[in-house]
């Protein structure tokens, strides 16, 4: 039994076979995405200081740091929106409470938000465009700004 070229481009989808040599296989798509997870490190981590604690961050700080007891009244009457990032906050506080820690937790959801963004992307709508999407996520205002923040927001990009 002979194999021939037209058997092997067959076994391989057509979308890959027509992304640049430089991206074509799956090991270098997985480099690509961790490169760009690497730059949203770079545009989110270094500003995460630069500011005092807004309102709204230091309102989910105060809630971290409540006893179990009135963590779970408050939660449970008055601020379930963001319970699940109050609940992760909670444990990171441990860390400490300043600005640059607080807001870390936000950084690494941020980072994780990529590749899930880029799988998402492929599965909906193709490799090619992931590969596009995926840093202009990452370069997004919005997104940055929100990945700086000790708030909930970045969580939420991640749940969803």
């Amino acid at each position: 039994m002979t194999v021939d070229a037209q058997n092997l481009a067959g076994a391989v989808p057509a979308e890959t076979r027509s992304l640049p040599p430089l991206l074509g296989t799956p090991r270098r798509r997985a480099v690509y995405v961790s490169v760009v997870t690497l730059l949203a490190a770079v545009f989110t981590m270094p500003f995460t200081g630069g500011r005092s604690l807004w309102q709204d961050e230091s309102v989910s700080v105060m809630l971290a740091r409540l006893d179990w007891s009135s963590f779970a009244d408050t939660i449970t009457e008055r601020e379930g929106n963001m319970s699940l990032h109050s609940l992760l906050l909670r444990g990171w506080v441990s860390l400490g409470s300043d600005e640059v820690t607080v807001r870390v937790l936000s950084v690494l959801l941020a980072l994780l938000v990529v590749p899930v963004f880029y799988l998402l992307v492929v599965r909906l709508l193709g490799t090619r465009v992931a590969l596009v999407a995926a840093p202009l996520l990452v370069v997004n205002g919005i997104f940055v700004q929100y990945a700086q923040e000790a708030r909930g927001y970045v969580l939420l990009l991640l749940i969803v």
